[in-house]
């Protein structure tokens, strides 16, 4: 349903000739004005990502630029769906081709398009109206006024014919395209882009079966779903939308998973079918080359990664295939099975044939007032029992201010270390590291995506002073505490992204008697990567995890690090990788060690996180020599909680005791509206 004009005034259109009840009117009408919104984000696009000529200009009178995650959200559909329709087109063949837009199609090549009459009597008009248009779709045979009132064809030319058809109506569909446009013998494709969902189910399942009747049909849908059910953030946030529209998404409560949409296909006659997440589809490199990446990247500054994982995981796209050659009976669907959880390589299994949970811990959520949301801050530690969280971005801008939390089931102490002072700059992605008791160390963070900031700050025995700068701005980096002997406690910092969003694979050290300077690994192999996490697990020792390429791929890789000090006093850094160690990559987590040992909280992974996989133990104990022995045995934490399902994306932590803070994080759920921890 992509194809209505943003001002309806706009284009101009002939009386419809369709009879409806009121209720199915208003309904219909609904679902139509759906296209305003997707029209007016796909012109955005255009006029950023796409050279011309532009032809969404023509159906938006005032353009305006969506935000970065919308362009982006809104390219990777529009891509996707490119790629499938010139796969089909450059696929050798004798037969005559045909692409059937449904609801939103090409014979050399023909392309028909099929929408509500109301809808294609607006667009052919336009069509006619606009010369560019109009020799694109070339010798017009007929404009629809010549046809005669009752033709469901709008216009039809020598490479495109508009129908106007409502597709719950198989019945006239059937007879339109073995009479009047004799597509039985042509290889056809049909895409449905965010259209038939809206349909009734039974309806979408009866057009679906439609097209199926035809030997050699491939039928391409991209649609929403739920891989997480409706109690995760996003999907509530996604679901109320389209309610709140008066266009519930339907199908997707009947075939919420991948299993079920490709389920739906078998049974409806096609003989292959596979679908894939449109994050899966952006991590494909097949799809979408690293070169083009690096483009996307240069036209619009962007780092909502997070975000735009949340939107892809929740859209899909399916393609269904039947031929001629094919069996006469359609694939079994067969039952499907859920899959063991890749958290170990010998899961420990109860009765039910799932993972164990430790079941000793519960993590509890409590809402906090709307003014103090905030996300990518940093966690100061401000005593034992206080902590607060700096910077970060809230609901309408960049913070320079700390929120303070306390955890009143520890005694009072005397003394509490100060927030950092307003003269810090406001910030989000940065990292403050406490050395020790008395000291923490800020360091860098951005402003834009495309302005990292170098300038680092000590808080020393309740002063915060600046000290020497990043040798790079970063953002995005990653930090933690070293030592050398029992005094000389350092910051070490790896990777990040620095000004104009380049990402780089540094690493530095910082002591308070030396400053900064770069360390240098013994051995090669640890490509760039930002929004990796780090924790040490003994003095000199610890682990890297996870992170993302420049190019948006995710970094499915595991190292030990390990530095000491050379005579000289340099630092010397080995580095080793952690072969087999069955974590799926994330970006955005946070690890940290709590009262129950090494967890791995939150972030988004080349799936999307399981409530089960939110918060992994991957070591129990404190911090020790042999981490890399005991660190293949997690378990994953209960996350029986109060209220709603968080959304851990963009949050911090501390240890608190017998506790451990989670705060702060939420993310902007593309165009759905806002969701906080």
């Amino acid at each position: 349903m992509e194809t209505q004009a943003a001002d309806s005034g706009a284009v101009g259109s002939r009386k419809s000739l369709s009879i409806t009840s009121p209720a199915k009117a208003s309904r219909d009408e609904k679902v139509m004005q759906t296209n305003n919104s997707s029209i007016v984000s796909k012109r955005s696009v255009e006029r950023l990502y796409y050279d011309e000529p532009h032809f969404f200009r023509y159906f938006v009178k005032k353009p305006i630029r969506r935000s970065p995650l919308i362009n982006r959200g809104y390219w990777l559909r529009m891509h996707a769906t490119e790629q499938t329709v010139l796969n089909f087109l450059r696929e050798p063949s004798e037969k005559k081709k045909a692409v059937l837009n449904l609801g939103c199609a090409c014979t050399g090549v023909t392309f028909i398009d099929i929408d509500y009459p109301e809808l294609m009597s607006r667009k052919s008009d336009m069509i006619l109206k606009q010369s560019e248009m109009k020799n694109l779709a070339g010798h017009i045979q007929s404009d629809g006024q010549d046809i005669g009132s009752s033709s469901p064809i709008m216009m039809r030319s020598d490479q495109y014919v508009g129908v106007g058809c409502d597709l719950r109506d198989t019945a006239r569909l059937s007879k339109i395209f073995d009479e009047e446009l004799q597509i039985g013998s042509c290889l056809v494709l049909c895409t449905a882009e965010v259209s038939i969902t809206y349909m009734d189910v039974d309806a979408a399942d009866a057009l679906i079966k439609w097209a199926a009747k035809y030997d050699n049909v491939r039928f391409c849908i991209l649609e929403q779903m739920l891989p997480q059910g409706q109690d995760h953030p996003f999907a509530q946030k996604m679901m109320q939308h389209f309610v709140n529209l008066g266009t519930p998404l339907r199908c997707v409560q009947k075939y919420p998973l991948l299993e079920d949409q490709e389920r739906r296909f078998i049974l409806a006659g096609y003989h292959s079918v596979k679908a894939r997440t449109l994050w899966h589809i952006w991590q494909d490199q097949c799809v979408i080359a690293p070169d083009l990446r690096l483009h996307l990247n240069k036209v619009e500054p962007f780092d909502e990664w997070e975000e735009f994982a949340l939107f892809s995981s929740h859209y899909f796209m399916l393609d269904a295939r039947k031929s001629a050659s094919s069996p006469s009976s359609p694939a079994n669907p067969g039952t499907l099975v859920p899959k063991d959880l890749p958290l170990d390589g010998q899961p420990k299994v109860q009765e039910s044939g799932s993972v164990a949970i430790d079941d000793n811990f519960v993590l509890h959520v409590l809402s906090s007032d709307a003014k103090h949301h905030r996300k990518f801050g940093a966690m100061i530690p401000f005593s034992k029992r206080t902590f607060g969280l700096h910077g970060g971005i809230g609901d309408k801008s960049r913070l320079n201010t700390t929120i303070r939390y306390q955890d009143h089931s520890q005694k009072a102490e005397d003394t509490e270390v100060p927030s950092p002072p307003l003269d810090v700059k406001a910030r989000v992605c940065h990292t403050i590291t406490p050395l020790d008791n008395r000291r923490n160390l800020l360091a860098g963070g951005r402003t834009s995506p495309d302005n990292a900031l170098s300038e680092c700050w000590l808080c020393f025995s309740g002063h915060w002073k600046p000290v020497d700068k990043l040798p790079v701005p970063l953002y995005r980096h990653c930090a933690t505490t070293v030592a050398y002997g029992t005094v000389d406690a350092g910051v070490l910092v790896f990777g990040g992204r620095t000004t104009g969003g380049v990402v780089v694979n540094t690493w530095f050290l910082w002591r308070e008697v030396r400053g900064w300077e770069e360390v240098f690994p013994s051995s090669e192999g640890l490509q760039p990567r930002f929004g990796a996490v780090m924790a040490s697990t003994s003095a000199h020792c610890g682990i890297l995890l996870g992170g993302m390429t420049e190019e948006g791929i995710l970094c499915d890789e595991r190292w030990a690090w390990t530095i000491s000090c050379g005579r000289k006093g340099d630092s010397k850094l080995h580095l080793n990788s952690l072969k087999g160690f069955p974590i799926a990559p994330r970006i955005g987590s946070c690890l940290a060690w709590s009262p129950i040992g090494l967890l791995l909280i939150g972030g988004i992974s080349d799936s999307l996180t399981p409530l089960e996989e939110e918060i992994l133990r991957l070591a129990t104990g404190a911090c020790s020599n042999d981490i890399e022995s005991r660190i293949l045995k997690f378990t994953p934490i209960n996350t029986d909680f109060d209220g709603h399902r968080p959304l851990l994306v963009g949050h911090a932590v501390a240890a608190s005791g017998k506790s451990l803070l989670i705060a702060g994080g939420g993310a902007v759920c593309f165009s759905f509206g806002m969701c906080t921890i």
